[in-house]
């Protein structure tokens, strides 16, 4: 399981707000909001909802629900998804 986020995109379109604004509105410090925001660990339901209300924002737009690693990967890669070939068709489609 894992949990991403959108906390940088949601600084920069506030203005460039700095993880040190944001860590002072939600109550934290810089380093925490630095480890949320670098999927180091996942804030506690209280600062999630902390941050998503200083965006006006909801928090399922602010964060994503990931099952497992690999999920979290294919988010980071903007969602790519590799689809192996048909054993038919080797040529790729060519």
């Amino acid at each position: 399981m894992a949990l991403a986020n959108e906390i940088r995109r949601y600084r920069f379109d506030s203005g460039e707000m700095t993880q040190k604004e944001l860590a002072d509105f939600v109550g934290v410090s810089r380093q925490t909001i630095n480890a949320i925001e670098g999927d180091k660990y996942p804030p506690s339901l209280d600062v999630a909802f902390k941050i998503a209300d200083v965006f006006g924002a909801s928090i399922e737009d602010v964060f994503l629900y990931v099952p497992d690693d690999d999920g979290l990967h294919e988010f980071a890669a903007g969602l790519v998804i590799e689809v192996p070939l048909d054993a038919d068709d080797k040529d790729g489609g060519n």
